[in-house]
């Protein structure tokens, strides 16, 4: 390996665009083996508004050449086409088995995907502005130099946000920037899991996830530890690796499943704790871990819970969710909403508006649509008024909710719009692209998985704002006064090592 940082940025960069391109292919090849098997087994009215929405996403694909971008670009299609598509056929039954209104909801992913292609297809005809080298090293010399000060800033603003020190717009701009100090560690020495940095950083990322009964938080960090796998690891694929991977894809299904279950004493913070440790830690959960035909009680726990209404939920998947895969399958969540309101009549610009932009703005007085989910959750009685469960009916279907096609459409262009913008100029404040590409997993959950309107316009639109601006103090700060002189001839030694 070369000694030379932006040669070795460029070549890890580039690994990582490459393991991209090959997991894509298999998607994609895995997805078709689908559609064919549905074609032949359930062939249904529904499967063409998903094949045109497959087509615009290999479009978006082909004209997109970042490698971060090609996930987020086509990741509408593959949170509710595709993942449709596989659980049905994983389960051997129709597409639209269970569903209120198949046909609205295949359409509605369709115009979303439609959106977001429109943004890649523009996104790749603007060109890039790359920096000198003069002032591409200037940059990466500083932020060498910072990565003990952010190292130190993040879990200090994590650990005082654990005690409610910190205003939450602070505390979530720090949560932003856990990666940056891991990519910048990570690329002057072999990342491990005994690393001291990644240990305090997972312990602090877990407890913050199960204090506020955050499932995505929780997501976010599996998605940048893949991140930064798949970038430094010589090998992707070993049968240990993938049992490891096995079992944690478990775990991760069962802390989902515990944390609903808890969910109802949010109110109550340390009986909430409490109740996960006791669930968590139960021998039950081990079993679970181990034995993928065994379905946790916490699947159960929150339902029991619900005495008083209608729980909440899909007959797609034959009751209660009971694994990760079900809960990542949106469309269905999508549908019970989407498929029991009535068609709106026309675009209501002034809701909109206040859904989107305005909801995703700092709070100065403005009216927001926070909890637009439950209100739409509860005018249809899905649940009772007093029960605030936060339902995974996507931003797809919110906007729905506020006119129609004509809305999911608008919302496309605008956060994924606004996020093609942001990663733009977010690159241009990190330079290194391997250090980049991890700070993406921070905002790619909300963009591909995202739960709420609001969960995904403040993720894509607002917080990479909050993000730069701290980045952009932070780095005059070390212009002004440098903390460390960095010589990369010095700090690459696990690189050049065997040259």
């Amino acid at each position: 390996m070369t000694s030379d940082p932006f040669a070795l940025d460029a070549e890890l960069a580039d690994r990582f665009a490459r393991r991209v391109d090959v997991f894509l292919r298999i998607s994609a090849a895995l997805i078709a083996l689908c559609f064919l098997f549905q074609l032949i087994y359930a062939p249904t009215l529904s499967l063409f508004p998903h094949l045109l929405s497959a087509g615009l996403a290999f479009i978006a694909l082909r004209v997109t050449r970042d490698p971060v971008n090609r996930l987020v670009f086509s990741g509408t299609t593959i949170s509710l086409a595709g993942m449709l598509i596989l659980n049905a056929t994983v389960n051997v039954q129709s597409i639209d088995f269970g569903l209120v209104n198949p046909l609205r909801a295949a359409t509605i992913a369709l115009v979303s995907q439609a959106g977001v292609t429109l943004i890649a297809v523009i996104d790749s005809l603007v060109p890039r502005h790359e920096r000198s080298i003069q002032t591409a090293g200037a940059r990466v010399t500083r932020l060498m130099g910072l990565a003990n000060v952010l190292f130190a800033l993040v879990v200090g603003g994590m650990m005082l946000d654990l005690v409610g020190a910190l205003p939450p717009i602070i505390s979530e701009s720090l949560r932003f920037l856990v990666p940056l100090p891991l990519a910048l560690r990570y690329l002057t020495r072999p990342p491990s899991l005994r690393d001291p940095w990644l240990c305090i950083l997972l312990t602090l990322s877990v407890i913050t996830a199960v204090r506020t009964n955050a499932r995505s938080d929780l997501l976010t960090l599996g998605l940048l530890l893949t991140f930064l796998y798949v970038i430094h690891a010589d090998r992707v694929f070993s049968l240990t690796k993938l049992l490891a991977a096995w079992v944690l894809v478990q775990f991760v299904g069962v802390f989902s499943a515990v944390s609903l279950a808890v969910r109802p004493l949010r109110d109550n913070p340390p009986a909430m704790m409490a109740e996960f440790r006791d669930r968590i830690l139960s021998p039950e959960t081990l079993v679970a871990v181990l034995n993928p035909f065994h379905e946790h009680s916490a699947n159960l726990a929150f339902q029991q819970r619900q005495t008083d209404t209608i729980y909440f939920s899909s007959d797609f998947f034959r009751g209660a969710p009971a694994s990760l895969f079900d809960r990542l399958t949106l469309l269905p969540q999508m549908d019970i909403v989407t498929g029991l309101l009535p068609a709106p009549n026309g675009m209501n610009f002034g809701v909109w508006l206040q859904g989107t932009l305005w909801s995703a703005s700092p709070n100065f007085g403005q009216t927001k649509l926070n909890m637009l989910g439950d209100q739409l959750v509860w005018d249809l009685a899905l649940r009772s008024r007093d029960s605030i469960g936060r339902p995974m009916i996507t931003a797809q279907a919110e906007a729905w909710s506020m006119g129609g096609y004509l809305a999911v459409f608008l919302t496309a262009i605008l956060v994924f719009g606004a996020w093609a913008i942001n990663w733009r100029l977010l690159s241009r404040q990190i330079v290194l692209r391997s250090v980049l590409i991890p700070m993406a997993a921070m905002f790619m959950v909300y963009a591909l998985f995202s739960t709420t309107l609001t969960s995904q316009t403040l993720s894509l639109l607002r917080m990479p704002f909050q993000t730069m601006a701290i980045l952009a103090v932070l780095l005059w700060v070390a212009k002004l006064f440098p903390l460390q002189r960095v010589r990369f001839s010095q700090t690459l030694s696990r690189h050049t090592a065997g040259d």
